[in-house]
């Protein structure tokens, strides 16, 4: 499987004759270290034990989607921001989109049966939709040899999950049969970024 090249933070191609490289424990650490900042400034009330548990989490996430993301003949640049950026096509974002709704499920505690005819949100539709094409995507990678397109239906579907979560208050429902339905239409969607994140390498973690 052929891949483009690893180029550096100036755009030129990182090469052994001329000693152009950054070792893969340099590369670890620094991530860890950014991806620490990071936490600290997004959650700051978690223990020094939880910090650290995801920062490497998040750091080695971040580093592996980084390549995996990429078109196998596209040139791969070590953006140290990119990668961790929680808005952005980057690991972080889709390990925090699943710890916003693993949040979410935590908060709501038990979940009845629900009634998916009453969610009738343009939002949820585009939610259901691109849950369905998971195996599709699976099916692609195997075809052409590829995890960039994983990557980007992951990427996707988060996208789509923090839209519905933007626009619709779940847990403030008074109707009980739509609020859960709507708890289960996220219950799914945190289960297959979990699945895919898993074949992707990619850990999860439920609080970030």
């Amino acid at each position: 499987v052929k891949f483009g090249m690893v180029l550096g933070e100036d755009g030129k191609k990182l090469a052994t004759r001329e000693g152009k490289v950054i070792p893969l424990q340099e590369v670890i650490d620094k991530i860890t270290e950014l991806a620490r900042q990071t936490v600290k400034q997004k959650n700051p009330d978690l223990s020094s034990e939880e910090i650290e548990k995801v920062a490497h989490v998040v750091g080695i996430g971040a580093l592996k989607y980084n390549d995996l993301r990429q078109h196998p003949y596209s040139d791969i640049t070590f953006d140290w921001k990119a990668m961790l950026d929680l808005s952005g096509n980057s690991g972080p974002y889709i390990q925090y989109t699943y710890a916003r709704l693993a949040n979410i499920l935590n908060k709501a505690g038990d979940i009845g049966n629900g009634d998916i005819t009453s969610l009738t949100e343009p939002s949820v539709r585009k939610l259901m939709r691109q849950l369905l094409d998971f195996q599709d995507a699976i099916i692609d990678c195997s075809k052409f040899y590829t995890l960039n397109l994983l990557a980007l239906y992951l990427y996707e579907l988060a996208h789509l999950a923090n839209q519905f979560y933007e626009q619709v208050h779940i847990l403030k429902d008074d109707n009980t049969a739509r609020r859960d339905a709507r708890l289960i239409l996220i219950k799914t969607v945190a289960q297959v970024l979990k699945s895919g994140l898993n074949l992707l390498g990619i850990e999860v973690l439920e609080r970030i």
